[in-house]
């Protein structure tokens, strides 16, 4: 018996329970690491809305707008994107990867341009989540929208392209830098993540295909003629999603699943987003 289990690869595990799911990467037969989400506990960060401006604070430089969550979110005017303008400046999150600039140097709306010029009472505004709301303090938004994908980060509002930073090798970077240009979107800029090192064309393709067609179906859900601010255009992969994103790996030969409908779920994304496996 024991000599079968130095075979096994790695395989995740998931449960779908009433109101809670739990998942576990098993490596060898032992628990390596192990996530639960609660539904009612869902972090709103991430989600796409379709706000409407309620307040403009010209002293504090920022908005209120109401997303449709308990308090209205908070909107600072740098991370607010010029009408019209596809590119404006990069988006807070985008940073963590560390990028470097490549590409255009963004027209900026910066801290300094009065508020009232870029927003008004009442507008409507697309926004993502960027951090959740705490105590008394509601959610913090910005329009420029980030999508993570496995290896590279879409931001349909600038034109930048970046690189992570810890991809430090000059000739990787040259490389990954020819193959971006060959799949980036004819709107919108990339930043390739870390775990993109080495990276086949085909597999940076397939996922920034995905990254595209997210934001087009959310922009979709925005033109229709039932949505009204407050709405929300998209919610943030769940976990069972985000399992397929990042934890499924290539050391991770297997997936079990408890639940017939979200078996079902789980490999039409993995079929749209890592055709492969």
């Amino acid at each position: 018996g024991r000599q079968a289990w130095t075979t096994l690869q790695n395989t995740l595990v998931i449960n779908v329970d009433i109101g809670e799911t739990r998942v576990a990467l098993v490596e060898d037969g032992v628990l390596g690491e192990l996530y639960l989400e609660r539904e009612r506990d869902r972090s709103p960060v991430g989600n796409i809305y379709l706000g409407k401006v309620t307040r403009v604070l010209p002293g504090m430089q920022a908005a209120f707008v109401d997303v449709g969550l308990d308090r209205a979110a908070f909107l600072h005017v740098e991370d607010v994107v010029p009408e019209g303008s596809p590119d404006s400046l990069l988006p807070p999150d985008s940073r963590d990867e560390d990028s470097d600039d490549g590409g255009s140097k963004p027209r900026k709306i910066s801290r300094k341009t009065p508020i009232r010029e870029v927003l008004r009472e009442g507008q409507e505004i697309v926004v993502q989540v960027s951090k959740g709301p705490i105590s008394t303090k509601g959610a913090r938004v910005t329009s420029h929208v980030a999508l993570p994908g496995r290896y590279a980060v879409y931001m349909p509002s600038v034109e930048h392209v970046g690189i992570s930073k810890r991809i430090g090798n000059d000739k990787e970077r040259r490389r990954l830098r020819e193959v971006i240009d060959a799949v980036k979107p004819p709107q919108g800029g990339l930043i390739v993540r870390t775990v993109a090192a080495g990276l086949t064309k085909k597999k940076l393709k397939s996922d920034v295909g995905y990254l595209v067609k997210v934001w087009e179906e959310a922009m979709e859900e925005r033109q229709k003629k039932t949505t009204r601010a407050p709405a929300r255009l998209r919610s943030d992969l769940d976990i069972i999603l985000r399992t397929a994103r990042d934890l499924f790996t290539e050391d991770v030969s297997k997936i079990v699943i408890d639940d017939p409908a979200e078996f079902e779920r789980l490999r039409d994304f993995i079929a749209m987003f890592m055709p492969e496996r």
